[in-house]
């Protein structure tokens, strides 16, 4: 068998489920395996036909595990104290995520501007971040001269430390800035004079100005009073204080997919319309002008818990990845 037929043959592979049986052919050699689940850490092996034993590497290595999918959420993050520079742009970044806008978080290290990265992505739990997201992206990816040269990708978060990029994503609507760079004592300056001789004995904090460029303004009123206490809390228990942002937020999403689910059970089939006998009835598609039109019932209950422009919150967020994946 040649290379171009066995890659013919590869390509007709079913995709590896967890816990399934697959019979392979590759290069005229048959095997047989059984897909581990993603929580089972021991390695697998395969048996060919001809009963030799081969170590090999499971199809599912390069699967997430199904609870992958909650990291962003912050589940062993505190996305208090990673985003704590901007907090009190908090609305806006929750707004930002919600719609799917392209941002840029640019850190002095690899180590804060993935944590940022992750947990802007959990600032809108429980509804999951359906868009393209890369806690670390330098300019040897593959994808760096299309964003270089072409408009801001929507519904992507890139992560950079490399100052290259503040030039070369210039046309990137939304940028962070987080972190502070730490120069080790005795590391020459620019000037060429190195610390240590000019009597330092602490490592040197770079000047990096953190916060959150943009235009953007935010269509719901803010809660300044909210964030003023987080901040006056500063000295209390940390776990405490995480708890009690992550619930402020998760009750601003909730309140926000309240209409959404509301319509969305309208578009269930009745129980009394399903039977054992009749076909499976479908769903009604999402109709977003219809959608819009009946939120007006709903605008007076939302407007008493945050005032703000909800129609236009709704009007975006529903042609927004993470809604259209939801």
């Amino acid at each position: 068998m040649g290379i171009a037929t066995a890659c013919q043959d590869i390509a007709t592979w079913p995709p590896p489920t967890p816990g399934s049986a697959l019979r392979l052919s590759p290069l005229d050699r048959t095997f047989e395996r059984t897909v581990p689940f993603a929580r089972d850490a021991r390695l697998t092996r395969c048996r060919s036909l001809e009963s030799v034993t081969i170590p090999s590497i499971s199809l599912a290595a390069a699967i997430p595990p199904p609870q992958a999918a909650d990291m962003p959420s912050g589940q062993a993050l505190s996305i208090m104290d990673v985003l704590r520079p901007v907090l009190t742009n908090i609305q806006v970044l929750w707004e930002l995520m919600l719609f799917g806008e392209p941002v840029v978080v640019s850190s002095p290290t690899p180590a804060v501007c993935s944590s940022a990265v992750l947990a802007m992505t959990g600032l809108i739990a429980p509804l999951h971040y359906h868009g393209d997201f890369r806690p670390y992206f330098t300019i040897y990816d593959v994808e760096f001269p299309e964003y270089k040269a072409n408009a801001a990708v929507p519904a992507t978060i890139l992560g950079v430390t490399n100052p290259y990029f503040n030039t070369a994503l210039s046309h990137w609507p939304h940028i962070v800035r987080i972190g502070q760079q730490v120069r080790p004592r005795g590391r020459r300056s620019e000037s060429g004079v190195s610390s240590s001789k000019l009597g330092s004995t602490s490592p040197t904090i770079m000047r990096h100005k953190q916060g959150l460029i943009t235009s953007a303004k935010p269509l719901l009123k803010e809660d300044h009073s909210f964030v003023r206490e987080l901040l006056a809390d500063d000295k209390c228990d940390r776990v405490a204080l995480e708890q009690k942002f992550r619930r402020h937020m998760e009750r601003l999403t909730q309140m926000m997919m309240v209409p959404l689910e509301q319509y969305a059970m309208r578009l269930m089939p009745l129980r009394r319309a399903i039977s054992v006998l009749e076909p499976v009835p479908m769903i009604d598609e999402f109709n977003a002008k219809s959608f819009i039109v009946g939120l007006q019932a709903s605008l007076p209950g939302l407007t008493r818990q945050r005032e703000g422009n909800w129609p236009q919150v709704y009007s975006r967020s529903i042609k927004a990845v993470n809604i259209i994946g939801w």
